[in-house]
C-alpha cells in the first residue's frame, strides 16, 4: 500500500462580489485544479454540462459553476425533456461572457439558484426555443445584460416563472423577459433594476401571451413600459407597480394590437409615470391591425400616477371598462387628469376620482378626457378635481351620464359637438356645459425666418450621379421602429433636405407630431387613419403649421398617438409642396432629377419586401420589382446614379442607373441606411410622388384655415363651362396685412384669378397662372390692410377647386362654398368638405408702416425697418418706391426711413426694399377709400357676411413657459405724455398741442429698438401690454401728432431668484433651492406651488414660510436640466455630475 501524504497550508476561499466564486490556492500559490481528476469536480459550464447529459430526470447541483475561458459563448445546452435541474442554491455565473442555459427540451425546471452575469445576444440566461417549455422557480436571475433581447429569450415556446427574482438586469432591446409568438406565465415574482431598461421587464415583440399574478415590479425606469410591454394577450391580478418611470409612453404597462385579452385585476399603481401618453398603462388595442377587444380594468388603485396626457390611464380605439377603481391623486401636464381616450366605447362604474389634477389650467379635464366615442359613466364620484375648469371632458362623444356625485370640480362636465343623456346625478354646486362647439380658424405663430445662401440655376444636362450624401444635402438617417410611420419618416427627410440644400441649416425634426396630428385621434386629423395613411396626409400637417418642430420638443415614440401642438423659436413653415405624377416610363427620369436638382428630397411610395430575395440583393443593397406587386413603404429619394450596373440587382432590369433611397431602418441597415432603387422599378413608376419647395421666407404671422388635414388630391371639377369659384370666409382676429393666399392647382399652367373682399367690398383683384402641380403659396402683389373682426371673402376662379374630405374637422354653414357659375353657390358642409384656401398674413415685424388711409395724414411716408432677428436698422440705405417713383433714403437711430411727399387723393402703390432680409414688401394706401371703393357684385353681397365669434384654435408651449413680467419702478414723464404704475403692463396718456386727451389715435412704444403700435382709447391712454423678459429695458415714447418722445428705463424683476447651476457626485444627490417672489418682488408665504421639472419630469412643491421651495435629486448618472415654473415664470439650470 502507498500512502500518499500531502500537507496544505494557508488554504483560504477568496470571493467575487457575489460571493459565489471559490478559488483554492496553495502555499507556493499554484492552483491545485490539476492534483487528481477523481478528486477535483470540474465547475465549468462544461462540467456543467456533462453532468446534464449524465442526468435523466433530476440533477442536484453540489457546487457553484462558473463560465470559463474555454467554455463555448453559446451556453450549456439541454435537448433533455422532463428534467428538473435544483441548483440548492449554488451559483451559474458566466462572468458577462456567454450565455447560460440555451434549452431546446420540454418540461424542463430550473430551480433554487442563482443566474448571474450573463451577456450575449439574445437570451443571455435562458434562451427557450421554438417548441420548448421551460418553468423556473425560485430562481433569481442577476446582472444579467444582452446586446439584443431578453435575459430571457423566448420564441414560439412557453415560460413560466414562479417565484423568482430579476435583479440589475439590462437589455439593449425589448424586456428582460422577451417573447415572440409565445406563452409566458409570470407568478409571484419580484422585479426590480437600476439600469434603465429599454420595453420594460416583460415584453412580446410578436403575438404572445402573457399572464401576470401575485407579482411586484419597483424602483426601476425605461424607455418605454417599465413592467410589460404586451400585444395579444395580456392578463394581471394581484400585483403591484411602485415607483415606475418611462422616458416616453407607458409607466407600467402598454398593449398595442391587443387581439385576445386584456385584463387588470386587484392590482395597486403608485408613483408611477411616463412623459408622453399614460403615466401607468398605455393601451392601443387596433395598433396597425383591424380588431375589436375590451380592456377591462378592475378592483384597482391609481395613485400619484402622472403623464403629458392621461394621469395613469392613455387608451385609443376598442372598448374600456373601469369597474371599482380609484384615482386618487394623479396629474396630467396637458388633458386627462386620470384617463384620456379616444376614439374608444368607454364604460365607467363604481369608481372614484378624487384630488387629480392638469397642471397647466389651459387645458381640458382635470379627471377624464374622452375623444370621439360612446361613454357611460355610472356609480361614481368625481370630487376635488382641479387644474382645468372641468372634471369631464367630452368631444364628439355619445354620453349617458347617469347616478354619479360631482363636488368641487368647478364644471363637471363640459361636452363639445356632443350629445346625449345626463341625469340623476349630485352636482353639489358643479356646473354643466353641453352645447359648446370649437371651430379651428386659424393658427397664430411667429417663427424666425430661415435665410436662403444657396441659389440653384437650370441647367442644359443633369450629372451622371447626383448623391446628396457627398454633397452634404441629408441629415441623419432615423429608424421607424416598429411603429407604421414611414409615412411620417420619408416627408421629414425630403423637408430636412430642402432646408438644408437651400439654407445651409441642418434641422432634426420631430417625426412623432408630424404623425400624431394627422391620426384620426388628432382633433384635425384624418377620419379613419390609425397607423397607416396615404402619401399626400402628412402634407396637411406641414402646410397648416400644426408643429414642424425640433425633434427635442417631441421625440420619436413608438407608443404614443397624442401629442401637444407647440409653437417653438426653431418652427418651421412649410409653403410650397410640388406634386408629380407617377413617370410611367425611364424616360421622364428628368422630372424626379429637375426636382433633386432644385429643390430637395423626394417622398415616394414603393414596395419594401426587403426580406424577398428575388427583389432586394442585401449585399449590395440594390431592389428592384419588375411588375406592380403594390405598395407598402414610404422612403426618400436623395439622389440618384446613372452607372450602377444591372448586374447588381438580383433580378436583371432592363438597364442600369438607380435612384439613391433614404430609408427609415436606422444607419445599420443596408449601406449606413440608404439603399439603391433601379430606375426601372414598375412600382416606383407608377406612384405618385411629391416633394417641397423652399423659397418663400416672408415671415407669415398668422394663417387662416378651414382645411387642416389637407387636400389628398381631391378635386371638384366644373360638369360644364371651363372654371369653377370656390370661397372661404374669415373673421379676422388682429390688425394685419394679407399677404398670401394658399391653394391647391392639379397642373402646372392654370390660369387663376383671386378676389379679396373685406366687409363686402373688393380690395385686390389678382390673376396668374400656376406655377407647378401641387400646394401653392401665392404672394399677393399688393399687401391688403384689415383690422380685428374685419370680414373677409376670399375667392379663387380656377379650372378645379381642391377640397379637404374624411377629416375630423368640424365645418361651419355658409363659411365655404363654391359655384360653376359665379351666380349660384352651393356649401361644401352638405358635402362633408371645405374647399382649401388659406390666407397668410403678416404683421410689421419686418417694416412697420406709418402712414394711414385718413386725408388728414398726407404729408409724407414714413416706415420702420428691421433686420432679420427682429433688430432695428439703423443708419442703412433703403428703397422706398411709391406708384413707380423710387426713392433713396436712410434710416434714423430707431430704424425709421421717412419720404418727404405730398400724397393726393388717390391711391398708391407702395414697395419697400429691405437690404438687410432681401425682402420687398407692398403696401398700399388709398385716402379715397369710402367713395371709391368698389362694393362686390350680387353674388358677393349674398354671402352671409354676419360677424361670427369664432373658437380660434391656437397653439401653446409644451416645452416652455412664457414669462410674465411685472414692473419694479414707476416711469416719470414730461407734461404731455404721463403715465401710471401697473403689474403687467404700462399705460400712458397722450395729449395734443392744446392738451386735449389723445383719442383713438395711433401711437408708439420702441422697446429695445422694437417697436409697437398702439391706439388710445377714448381718453387718450394706450396700453403697452407686452410680456417682457426680466432685466432693464429702454423705452421710447412717441406722439405722432406733436411728435414729442421721452425715453426712460423699466426694470423687470424675476418671480423666482436664487436659482443656481449645482454640482453633484456620480450616482449622488444634490438639492435644488429657489426662492419665490410675488408681484412685489417680495418673498411669498408658504403653500404656494413651485413646478419643477428635472429632465422634463415636472414635480410640484410647495414653498415654505421665507418663500423657498426645494427639490433633491437621487441616484444622478448624468449631468441633468432643471427648471422651476412659479406664475408663469421659468428658470432653467443644470445639474452637473463631477
Amino acid at each position: 500500500m502507498v500512502i500518499l501524504i500531502l500537507g496544505i497550508s494557508g488554504v483560504h476561499a477568496q470571493s467575487n462580489d457575489t460571493g459565489d466564486n471559490v478559488t483554492l490556492q496553495s502555499k507556493n500559490n499554484t492552483q491545485l485544479s490539476g492534483l487528481s481528476l477523481k478528486a477535483a469536480k470540474d465547475t465549468s459550464f462544461k462540467g456543467l454540462q456533462n453532468d446534464i447529459n449524465k442526468s435523466s430526470k433530476k440533477l442536484n447541483l453540489n457546487s457553484n459553476y462558473q463560465k470559463v475561458d474555454s467554455d463555448s459563448p453559446h451556453g450549456i445546452i439541454i435537448n433533455k425533456s422532463n428534467i428538473l435541474i435544483d441548483g440548492c442554491g449554488h451559483t451559474v455565473d458566466a462572468k458577462a461572457s456567454s450565455r447560460i442555459f440555451d434549452i431546446y427540451g420540454r418540461n424542463v425546471t430550473i430551480t433554487n439558484m442563482i443566474l448571474a452575469n450573463a451577456d450575449s445576444g439574445s437570451g443571455s440566461a435562458i434562451y427557450v426555443n421554438p417548441k420548448a417549455s421551460v418553468k423556473t422557480i425560485n430562481v433569481t436571475f442577476r446582472g444579467c445584460q444582452n446586446k439584443n433581447s431578453g435575459t430571457v429569450y423566448v420564441e414560439y415556446a412557453n415560460y413560466t416563472s414562479i417565484n423568482d427574482k430579476f435583479l440589475d438586469c439590462r437589455s439593449q432591446e425589448n424586456g428582460i423577459i422577451t417573447s415572440s409568438n409565445s406563452k409566458i406565465v409570470i407568478k409571484n415574482d419580484y422585479m426590480r433594476s437600476k439600469y434603465k431598461l429599454q420595453k420594460g421587464f416583460v415584453a412580446s415583440v410578436d403575438n404572445s401571451t402573457i399572464d401576470v399574478a401575485g407579482s411586484t415590479f419597483e424602483n426601476t425606469k425605461s424607455k418605454y413600459s417599465t413592467a410589460i410591454w404586451a400585444d395579444s394577450h395580456l392578463t394581471v391580478g394581484n400585483s403591484k407597480f411602485i415607483n415606475l418611470h418611462s422616458d416616453l409612453t407607458a409607466g407600467a404597462i402598454s398593449a398595442k394590437d391587443v387581439t385576445k385579452k386584456f385584463n387588470i385585476n386587484k392590482c395597486i399603481f403608485n408613483n408611477v409615470t411616463s412623459t408622453n401618453n399614460g403615466g401607468a398603462i398605455f393601451i392601443d388595442i387596433l395598433g396597425i391591425v383591424e380588431n375589436f377587444t375590451t380592456a377591462r380594468i378592475t378592483s384597482s388603485n391609481f395613485t400619484k400616477c402622472r403623464s403629458n396626457f392621461g394621469g395613469a390611464i392613455l387608451q385609443v380605439t376598442g372598448e374600456l371598462i373601469v369597474d371599482n377603481c380609484n384615482f386618487i391623486d394623479n396629474r396630467a401636464v396637458y388633458s386627462g387628469g386620470a384617463i384620456y381616450t379616444s376614439n374608444a366605447y368607454v364604460t365607467i362604474q363604481k369608481s372614484i376620482f378624487k384630488n387629480n389634477k392638469v397642471l397647466l389650467s389651459d387645458y381640458d379635464a382635470s379627471a377624464l378626457y374622452v375623444d370621439r366615442g360612446p361613454l357611460v359613466i355610472k356609480g361614481s364620484t368625481f370630487n376635488s378635481n382641479s387644474g382645468a375648469d372641468e372634471a369631464i371632458y367630452l368631444y364628439d362623444v355619445e354620453y349617458n351620464i347617469v347616478n354619479n356625485t360631482f363636488k368641487s370640480n368647478k364644471i363637471a362636465v363640459y361636452a363639445v359637438f356632443s350629445s346625449g343623456n345626463i341625469k340623476n346625478n349630485k352636482l353639489n354646486k358643479d356646473k354643466l356645459s353641453l352645447d359648446n362647439v370649437d371651430y379651428a380658424t386659424y393658427v397664430d405663430e411667429v417663427v424666425t425666418p430661415l435665410k436662403i445662401v444657396n441659389s440653384v440655376e437650370d441647367i442644359s444636362r443633369y450629372p451622371e450621379v447626383y448623391d446628396y450624401r457627398k454633397l452634404g444635402y441629408v441629415t441623419n438617417v432615423k429608424n421607424q421602429k416598429s411603429k407604421s410611420s414611414c409615412w411620417a419618416f420619408g416627408s421629414i427627410a425630403a423637408l430636412e433636405s430642402s432646408i438644408l440644400k437651400a439654407t445651409n441649416q441642418k434641422l432634426d425634426l420631430s417625426e412623432n407630431i408630424i404623425f400624431n396630428s394627422m391620426l384620426k385621434f388628432s382633433k384635425y386629423g384624418e377620419n379613419s387613419t390609425g397607423e397607416l395613411a396615404a402619401l399626400l396626409l402628412p402634407i396637411g400637417s406641414f402646410i397648416s403649421w400644426l408643429g414642424t418642430y425640433p425633434s427635442e420638443y417631441d421625440e420619436f415614440d413608438e407608443l404614443s398617438k397624442i401629442s401637444e401642438y407647440s409653437s417653438t423659436d426653431s418652427n418651421v413653415h412649410a409653403q410650397d409642396v410640388l406634386f408629380m405624377n407617377p413617370l410611367m416610363n425611364v424616360r421622364n427620369n428628368d422630372i424626379y432629377k429637375e426636382a433633386l436638382y432644385k429643390y430637395g428630397g423626394i417622398v415616394i411610395n414603393i414596395n419594401g419586401q426587403y426580406d424577398n430575395n428575388t427583389l432586394y440583393n442585401p449585399r449590395t443593397g440594390c431592389f428592384y420589382a419588375p411588375t406592380d406587386i403594390g405598395n407598402n413603404h414610404v422612403v426618400c429619394i436623395v439622389g440618384w446614379d446613372d452607372t450602377i450596373s444591372r448586374n447588381n440587382f438580383p433580378t436583371m432590369p432592363p438597364g442600369d442607373g438607380a435612384w439613391i433611397i433614404k430609408n427609415s431602418y436606422g444607419p445599420d441597415w443596408a449601406d449606413k441606411g440608404y439603399y439603391y432603387l433601379s430606375y426601372y422599378d414598375s412600382v416606383l413608376l407608377n406612384r405618385q410622388a411629391f416633394c417641397f419647395i423652399f423659397n418663400n421666407t416672408v415671415a407669415y404671422n398668422k394663417v387662416y384655415q378651414t382645411d387642416i388635414s389637407g387636400s389628398n388630391d381631391d378635386f371638384l371639377y366644373p360638369d360644364s363651362g371651363e372654371v369653377i369659384h370656390y370661397v372661404n370666409k374669415f373673421n379676422m382676429t388682429d390688425d394685419d396685412y394679407i399677404a398670401a393666399v394658399g391653394t391647391y392647382f392639379n397642373q402646372k399652367g392654370v390660369n387663376y384669378e383671386i378676389r379679396v373682399i373685406v366687409n363686402d367690398y373688393f380690395k385686390h383683384v389678382q390673376t396668374g397662372t400656376s406655377n407647378f402641380y401641387g400646394y401653392s403659396t401665392i404672394k399677393l402683389n399688393k399687401y391688403v390692410p384689415v383690422k380685428r373682426n374685419d370680414n373677409v371673402i376670399i375667392e379663387v376662379i380656377s379650372n378645379a377647386a381642391p377640397i379637404q374630405l374624411n377629416s375630423r374637422q368640424h365645418y361651419m354653414t355658409d363659411v365655404s362654398i363654391f359655384s360653376v357659375d359665379g351666380k349660384n353657390w352651393f356649401d361644401l358642409i352638405y358635402r362633408n368638405a371645405t374647399a382649401c384656401l388659406k390666407i397668410y398674413t403678416v404683421d410689421k415685424s419686418s417694416i412697420s408702416v406709418s402712414a394711414d388711409n385718413k386725408k388728414s395724414q398726407k404729408n409724407g411716408y414714413k416706415a420702420t425697418f428691421y433686420d432679420g432677428y427682429g433688430q432695428v436698422l439703423k443708419n442703412s440705405k433703403v428703397t422706398i418706391d411709391i406708384n413707380g417713383k423710387k426713392y433713396d433714403t436712410t434710416t434714423n437711430g430707431l430704424g425709421v426711413a421717412i419720404v418727404n411727399t405730398i400724397f393726393d387723393d388717390e391711391e398708391y402703390n407702395i414697395t419697400l426694399y429691405n437690404p438687410e432680409t432681401g425682402e420687398e414688401w407692398v403696401d398700399f394706401l388709398d385716402f379715397d377709400d369710402d367713395e371709391e371703393c368698389i362694393p362686390s357684385d350680387t353674388h358677393h353681397r349674398s354671402y352671409d357676411s354676419t360677424s361670427k365669434n369664432y373658437n380660434s384654435y391656437q397653439k401653446r408651449l409644451s416645452s416652455r413657459i412664457k414669462s410674465k413680467a411685472y414692473i419694479n419702478s414707476k416711469v416719470e414723464s414730461n407734461a404731455h405724455v404721463k403715465s401710471i404704475r401697473s403689474i403687467d403692463k404700462y399705460t400712458a396718456a397722450f395729449y395734443d398741442n392744446r392738451g386735449v386727451d389723445l383719442k383713438n389715435t395711433e401711437v408708439i412704444f420702441i422697446i429695445d429698438g422694437k417697436e409697437y403700435r398702439k391706439v388710445t382709447d377714448k381718453n387718450g391712454v394706450a396700453l403697452l401690454d407686452e410680456e417682457l423678459t426680466p432685466g432693464t429695458h429702454q423705452v421710447t415714447v412717441i406722439n405722432p401728432v406733436t411728435g414729442e418722445n421721452i425715453t426712460y428705463t423699466i426694470t423687470v424683476g424675476a418671480r423666482i431668484v436664487e436659482n443656481h447651476d449645482v454640482n453633484c457626485q456620480y450616482n449622488g444627490s444634490t438639492t435644488f433651492k429657489v426662492r419665490a417672489l410675488d408681484e412685489d418682488a417680495k418673498p411669498v408665504g408658504a403653500g404656494e406651488v413651485v413646478i419643477f421639472k428635472v429632465n422634463d419630469m415636472p414635480y410640484e412643491v410647495q414653498t415654505d414660510q421665507e418663500g423657498y421651495a426645494s427639490i433633491t435629486v437621487n441616484n444622478t448618472l448624468e449631468d441633468k436640466n432643471i427648471s422651476a415654473t412659479y406664475a408663469g415664470y421659468t428658470t432653467i439650470n443644470k445639474i452637473i455630475v463631477k
